[in-house]
């Protein structure tokens, strides 16, 4: 017994193992349960680039002088423009290496989960860096086990690396301005965060402001990388901005600038082509994360908080800790603003997660120095693995519960998920509730040549299932006046109901349903 207590110690005071046994403990999750997710409503988007991408690698390594052609770089990177480049080249080598091997989908998605895993083990190593071992491995394990946040990483999207490259980001810029190489490193990373997604844009912005109040007089020189590095790295990792770079770049930002609003069901709204209210960031953050995970949050913020005002610290621990307050608050307050989009849950603002588990982190250490000023606690062996057992199990229990359909999530707040409903929270929105036993389900359960009308549903996603062999091919799924649907299937989100499918939703009988506590996410109606 005293051996393996010795052992469970060592795993908590050695700060190389744990590293590995994160990225370990999270890919074998994410791979072993990849599966159990239907398509995400962006990942048929990103899969057609994705191919193009890979078919532009692929002619630069056999003909560069070919592939670097105007006439090439048109051909394989215009299609779908509107995301840069890392995303598409993360899932392009995944799918190139493993596609022949694991199949389409697994491959896919496999560059992102990796890339999320191997996140997990550097969250762990840079918390290590700033604070004690036990709060990086209950940051990165908090991390890993809030809900919505495992579900996301399943999927090949722009979102989780835009997480990882923002986090990144932060990190680089502390480093920065100690060491001028993690300047230098900072120009490419930030460079590369632009190119995974448009939010990057604004994260120097906390940065900056924080750098000013503890490190006035070393900013400076990371500031130069991020004018003169980053953007070359941004240029130099999208090939589509290689021609008429100006024109396209201003294309690019004049999408963003122009993206209508989602329509989405909040609180028993609907608000179309309108923003949600602003306070939509913050009843997701505190109805999504589970509530010991949650309080903890609260405790480390508020000792971070209570430092930076009340006592004016400005040691380099208080400083670290005021970063991380400040990038944990910063993406859910610019969520917030007035005439930014809100939709899909936590999606749009996942790069402030990283920040709140390390909040969690250090509420587990202050509750673990709380619970040590007691004798009686003393006694009970690894106290710190007990302690983290008891606050991260509601986490895993929350994922167990709801899944696949941990996009669905509520916590305890909100009532689980019946509560939100009851409240009138969105049920569900990004097509993942339509996975392979679903579908399964209607290919051994539809008549021959059944026509279906998909409803709150991407088309795209149905055409890639039936495309790559998911659905039957003798199922029609473009109904007309003169072959009406034999059967409805409905996804509830609610925030894309129009009159015909809050009817159905009210009054027609399911023949079968998805349901997680009596609250469906996909109803199937008998039409005829």
């Amino acid at each position: 017994m005293d051996t393996r207590l010795d052992s469970l110690k060592a795993i908590f005071r050695e700060k190389k193992n744990p590293a590995a046994l994160l990225f370990l403990l999270s890919f074998l999750l994410l791979v072993l349960t990849q599966g159990h997710y239907g398509l995400a409503w962006d990942e048929p988007y990103n899969f057609t680039p994705m191919l193009w991408a890979l078919n532009w690698i692929k002619l630069l390594f056999t003909h560069p002088s070919m592939a670097l052609t105007p006439d090439s770089i048109n051909m394989y990177w215009s299609s779908i423009s509107e995301h840069p480049s890392f995303s598409k080249v993360l899932a392009a080598v995944s799918y190139g290496i493993f596609q022949p091997k694991l199949g389409e989908e697994l491959a896919f998605r496999l560059g992102s989960i990796t890339f999320f895993s191997v996140f997990i083990g550097c969250l762990y190593g840079a918390m290590v860096n700033w604070f004690k071992p036990r709060v990086a491995l209950f940051s990165a394990l908090a991390l890993l086990g809030m809900p919505r946040l495992f579900a996301q990483a399943h999927f090949a999207t722009t979102d989780i690396p835009m997480m990882v490259m923002a986090f990144f980001t932060v990190y680089c810029f502390y480093k920065g301005l100690f060491d001028w190489k993690w300047s230098v490193g900072l120009g490419v990373v930030w460079g590369l965060a632009l190119a995974t997604k448009i939010n990057a844009l604004f994260l120097p912005i906390p940065l900056i402001f924080w750098a000013h109040y503890y490190h006035r007089e070393k900013w400076s020189r990371n500031i130069v990388c991020l004018m003169f590095i980053s953007p070359v790295i941004f240029l130099l990792s999208w090939p589509w901005l290689w021609n008429k770079t100006l024109a396209r770049f201003f294309e690019y930002l004049q999408f963003y600038t122009g993206h209508k609003f989602t329509t989405v069901y909040y609180l028993g709204k609907q608000y179309t082509l309108i923003p949600s209210p602003w306070h939509y960031p913050w009843v997701y953050v505190l109805g999504t994360i589970p509530l010991a995970i949650l309080v903890l949050i609260f405790l480390g913020g508020g000792d971070s908080l209570g430092r930076l005002i009340v006592k004016r610290d400005k040691s380099e621990e208080a400083a670290r800790k005021s970063l991380v307050l400040l990038m944990a608050l910063f993406p859910i307050v610019f969520q917030s603003m007035p005439g930014t989009p809100r939709y899909d849950g936590v999606r749009l603002f996942l790069s402030a997660f990283p920040f709140l588990a390390i909040l969690a982190g250090l509420g587990f250490e202050k509750i673990l120095l709380w619970l040590r000023e007691y004798p009686w606690t003393q006694k009970i062996p690894a106290l710190e693995a007990v302690l983290m057992v008891i606050l991260l199990l509601p986490s895993g229990m929350g994922i167990l519960h709801c899944h696949p359909y941990e996009l669905s999530y509520y916590n305890s707040l909100m009532g689980g998920v019946s509560g939100a409903f009851q409240k009138g929270m969105e049920t569900t929105y990004w097509c993942d509730a339509i996975n392979p036993q679903f579908l399964d389900k209607l290919n051994q359960k539809l008549p021959p040549d059944s026509t279906i009308q998909f409803l709150s549903f991407s088309d795209e996603v149905l055409k890639w299932y039936q495309d790559h062999g998911r659905l039957r091919e003798d199922i029609n799924l473009q109904p007309s006046p003169e072959n009406p649907p034999d059967f409805y299937i409905l996804q509830c989100r609610q925030g894309f109901f129009g009159r015909n499918e809050w009817y159905i939703y009210r009054n027609f009988y399911p023949i079968d349903s998805v349901k997680i506590d009596g609250v469906p996410f996909v109803n199937i109606y008998k039409v005829r």
